[in-house]
C-alpha cells in the first residue's frame, strides 16, 4: 500500500525552472520535511568593532571649521567640497540614534541594539567586555580597533595641516590645499558609509566584509580549522557568521558572531503531524536534527546562507514516540484534538502543509486544483494562492521528501471536554503491523491495544 502520492509539475520559463510538487499525506502520521544541511554549535567567537561617535562628530566639526575659515570660494573644488560636507552631515545624521529609542530593545541602562538578535551570552560579553572596553583578545572575543585608529589618524593628519597653514596665515587659510582637503573628506565619507551599510545589513544579521579586517578573519579561520571545520578561504567565514549593532550615548558597536562548529554533518527537518479524523500526534518539539546521534528541538536553528547552525543548548534526545515514528515502527504517541476545519502552515519559503477539505490551489506554475485531505506542497520560483492567501518562493533548491512508512491506526478516543485540546495516548502502527491488522480483521472492526493484542471493537 502506498503511503504517499506525488503530483509533480515542471515548467520551463524564459528565466528559470518552475517547480511544484504535491504530496498526498493521507496515510502518513507525520511528514518529515527536509530543510537543509546543518551543524551543531557549542559556542561562539565574537569580533567587536567599537566606533567612537564623539570622535566622528569632532572630525565633522573640524571640517566645518576649515570650510568656513578658508578661502574656498576661489577654489576650483569649492562646489565639490560643499557637496561632500553636506553628504557627510546627512550620512552621520542617519547613523546617530536621535529619536528612535522606542523601537530599540534595552540591554540595561547604557546599551541598546537596533539590529540583529543578541542572546543571553551576548549580554555577558557586552557587560564584561564592551562597557570596560577591554582590549585583550582571546579565543572567544576579538576587539577590532582598526576603524578607531583610522579615525584618530585622520583627525591627527588634518590637525597638522591646519597647524601648518596657521603658521603661515594667522587667521585664514587662503593657501589651504583644496585637493588634500577633498581627499580627507572622501576618507571620512567612506568611513561613514561603511558604518551605515553595516547597520543596514545587520538588520538582517548579514555581516559586512568592508568593516571586518582580514587579520580577524584569518585568526578565526585558524580556530575553526583546529576544530575540524575546514574553510577554503577567510571569506567562507562570512557564510556562517551573523552580525548585530548596538549603540550607547557615545559609541557605535558592531559585533560579528561566528559559531564554533565541528565538521559533523546533520540534516535539519521540520516534523509536521498529519491531521486524521480530527486528531494529530502531539509534537511540541518539531525540529529534527538527523545525524550519527539525532536530536530534536523546540526552537528553530539559525539560517546562515546555505547552512543551518543549531545551538547545542536547545537540543534534546529523541523521544520514544519520535524514535519509533522515524524508524517506521509501531509507535505509542500522545494525540491532540484539532477543531479547525482547515489548516495551512508555511514551513518555509519552499514548503507548505495543508489540511482540510476543498482548499483551492491556484498558481502561476500549474492549473487550478481543489484539494481535500492532507498535502505537502513544495514549490520553487512559483507563486501559490491557497484560499486567497498568496505564497511566493524564489529560485530555491527543493529538498527531496521521503514519506514516513508508519500507518495511522483507526483508533478513536472519546472526549469528555470537547472545548479543550485533549492530549491522549494513541498507537501508530508500522506497515507490517497494519497489514497483520487488516488480514486478521473480521466483519467487526478490530484495533491494537496498548500492549499490541488484537481486540474487538
Amino acid at each position: 500500500m502506498q503511503t504517499s502520492r506525488l503530483l509533480c509539475f515542471l515548467f520551463w520559463t524564459s528565466t528559470a525552472w518552475t517547480d511544484i510538487r504535491i504530496y498526498d499525506l493521507t496515510n502518513n502520521p507525520i511528514a518529515i520535511i527536509p530543510l537543509g544541511q546543518a551543524r551543531i554549535s557549542n559556542s561562539y567567537i565574537r569580533v567587536i568593532h567599537p566606533v567612537n561617535l564623539t570622535a566622528i562628530k569632532d572630525a565633522i566639526d573640524l571640517f566645518d571649521y576649515v570650510t568656513k575659515n578658508s578661502d574656498l570660494n576661489n577654489s576650483l573644488f569649492d562646489q565639490v567640497i560643499r557637496k561632500k560636507i553636506n553628504k557627510i552631515h546627512l550620512t552621520f545624521n542617519r547613523i546617530v540614534p536621535q529619536n528612535r529609542f522606542k523601537r530599540w530593545e534595552s540591554l540595561g541602562r547604557a546599551w541598546k541594539y537596533v539590529s540583529g538578535s543578541p542572546d543571553a551570552d551576548d549580554l555577558k560579553v557586552i557587560n564584561s567586555t564592551i562597557n570596560s572596553l577591554v582590549t585583550e583578545n582571546n579565543n572567544q572575543i576579538h576587539i577590532n580597533n582598526v576603524f578607531e585608529k583610522r579615525m584618530r589618524n585622520l583627525t591627527r593628519t588634518f590637525n597638522l595641516l591646519i597647524d601648518n597653514e596657521q603658521k603661515l596665515e594667522n587667521v585664514t587659510f587662503k593657501s589651504f590645499d583644496s585637493l588634500n582637503f577633498v581627499f580627507e573628506l572622501d576618507e571620512l565619507l567612506y568611513y561613514l558609509e561603511v558604518v551605515e551599510e553595516s547597520i543596514t545589513l545587520a538588520r538582517s544579521s548579514i555581516p559586512n566584509s568592508r568593516i571586518i579586517h582580514e587579520r580577524e578573519l584569518e585568526a578565526i579561520q585558524r580556530i575553526l580549522n583546529g576544530n575540524g571545520f575546514g574553510l577554503d578561504s577567510v571569506d567562507s567565514i562570512l557564510n556562517i557568521a551573523s552580525a548585530y549593532v548596538m549603540f550607547n550615548k557615545d559609541t557605535f558597536i558592531y559585533i560579528l558572531k561566528i559559531p564554533r562548529i565541528k565538521n559533523v554533518p546533520y540534516t535539519l527537518s521540520f516534523v509536521e503531524p498529519v491531521i486524521a479524523e480530527g486528531y494529530r500526534i502531539h509534537l511540541p518539539k518539531p525540529f529534527y536534527l538527523k545525524g550519527k546521534t539525532s536530536f530534536i528541538s523546540q526552537s528553530p536553528c539559525s539560517k546562515l546562507k546555505a547552512l543551518f547552525v543549531c545551538s547545542n543548548t536547545n537540543l534534546e534526545p529523541l523521544t520514544e514516540c519520535m524514535q519509533q515514528l522515524i524508524s517506521g515502527e509501531t509507535a505509542d504517541c500522545p494525540m491532540e484534538r484539532i477543531y479547525r476545519d482547515k489548516t495551512i502552515r508555511k514551513v518555509n519559503d519552499g514548503n507548505i502543509v495543508i489540511h482540510g477539505d476543498n482548499i483551492t490551489l491556484r498558481s502561476n506554475c500549474s492549473t487550478t486544483r481543489f484539494l481535500s485531505g492532507s498535502y505537502l506542497i513544495q514549490h520553487s520560483n512559483c507563486t501559490l494562492n491557497l484560499d486567497d492567501e498568496e505564497y511566493t518562493s524564489t529560485n530555491l533548491e527543493i529538498q527531496p521528501f521521503t514519506p514516513v512508512t508508519t500507518i495511522k491506526s483507526l483508533h478513536r478516543t472519546c472526549e469528555k471536554e470537547p472545548r479543550k485540546i485533549a492530549v491522549q495516548p494513541r498507537r501508530i502502527l508500522s506497515r507490517e503491523a497494519y497489514r497483520l491488522f487488516r488480514s486478521n480483521r473480521g466483519s467487526r472492526g478490530r484495533l491494537l491495544t496498548r500492549r499490541g493484542a488484537v481486540s474487538e471493537t
